[in-house]
């Protein structure tokens, strides 16, 4: 998955999870309108006892569902601003930051900090082309430690157009 991927998953959850919340929001205010009714007829009270115990049925299942990806969008946050960490750029990490770790709109981001939403999107672009890079330059060391590891080594050499370079685990 990359580096995109990832932060969008994130803001996607984010929207679910909202999405989730609006629709407790709604069975508990359908909960609170069923009531019964009171008339000179023989009826079975139980009619309203069901549609009350499925609504809350639903109301628990969804808070359920919400706290399993509330819980996963914690940890990805955790992971976005460790990520976010790597830029070097103040306003690269702001713009991060604000977008996948305050979920605001683009729109948003832009009045805040002054500019139009296309100019955020493209600092965003190049940001997370950016973390990409330093991704996949860290795979490539996380890579060479293993072979240093597997093989028991303590240096680990690799010949390049330029010669040899040594890489020394620490």
């Amino acid at each position: 998955m990359t580096v995109r991927d990832y932060f969008e998953n994130a803001y996607k959850i984010d929207q679910r999870i909202n999405s989730k919340i609006e629709r407790i929001q709604a069975y508990e205010s359908l909960a609170t309108n069923i009531s019964s009714t009171i008339s000179g007829m023989p009826g079975s009270g139980n009619r309203n006892i069901h549609k009350m115990e499925n609504l809350l049925v639903k109301v628990a299942d969804l808070q359920n569902e919400v706290q399993d990806e509330l819980e996963q969008l914690i940890d990805m946050k955790v992971e976005i601003t460790h990520l976010i960490n790597k830029l070097e750029n103040r306003e690269q990490q702001l713009i991060l930051e604000q977008r996948y770790l305050c979920m605001k709109t683009w729109e948003q981001i832009a009045v805040d900090l002054g500019y139009n939403a296309r100019h955020i999107r493209r600092l965003r672009d190049k940001s997370i082309e950016i973390l990409e890079k330093v991704e996949a330059a860290s795979d490539e060391v996380e890579q060479k430690q293993c072979i240093i590891y597997e093989f028991g080594l303590d240096q680990y050499t690799e010949e390049n157009k330029y010669g040899k370079i040594f890489c020394i685990l620490i």
